[in-house]
């Protein structure tokens, strides 16, 4: 009977002593297999956690053009490989020093931005849906691997802009307006 008392009490403050991270606790006097990694307030948080934390993360920002084209990308990619990946975005005080711990490495600096928690790799930018994939599945991936192109984007890279464009547009207008008065002068 009163050895089991002394099991009791000694199994119950070595318990409360992995509470205690110092150089005095018998945590750190514990041999490893007595040890845990992630000790939490009652010092037993190992035995609760049962669930997956999502390793995919997404840093985004609401008035981003990239990151809202990559949304229809991400569900397509979340639906297929059955992964979850955790959108946050950088408007939030707490998700914008997170972004900068992860980039901090990565030296992206831009967004959007995805981060991979258990390979460590990173896509920077907008990405294409083969890329993006083999990011979720934890395969190898290019961090810069820009999406395909648009038509309207190709349209718009040929359209005129700058001053030489402007005064085009501008001796065009005359000239239209010319043969406009040319035309009425004729017909009267």
């Amino acid at each position: 009977m009163y050895g089991k008392f002394i099991v009791f009490v000694s199994l119950a403050a070595f318990v409360k002593c992995l509470t205690v991270r110092d150089s005095s606790s018998l945590y750190s006097r514990a041999p490893l297999a007595f040890q845990y990694k992630y000790p939490n307030e009652n010092g037993l948080g190992f035995l609760g956690r049962n669930h997956k934390y999502p390793h995919l993360l997404a840093f985004h920002s609401e008035d981003c053009d990239f990151c809202k084209d990559m949304d229809v990308v991400i569900d397509k990619v979340v639906k297929d490989c059955k992964v979850h990946i955790d959108k946050f975005y950088v408007s939030n005080e707490d998700h914008y020093r997170l972004f900068l711990k992860l980039d901090k490495r990565t030296k992206c600096g831009g967004l959007p931005f995805y981060y991979n928690m258990v390979t460590h790799r990173h896509i920077c930018g907008a990405t294409t849906y083969q890329n993006l994939r083999a990011w979720a599945e934890n395969r190898d991936c290019s961090s810069t691997m820009p999406p395909n192109v648009k038509q309207e984007e190709i349209e718009s890279h040929y359209r005129g802009t700058g001053i030489f464009a402007r005064i085009n547009r501008f001796i065009r207008q005359i000239l239209l307006k010319g043969e406009e008065k040319m035309l009425k002068r004729l017909d009267k």
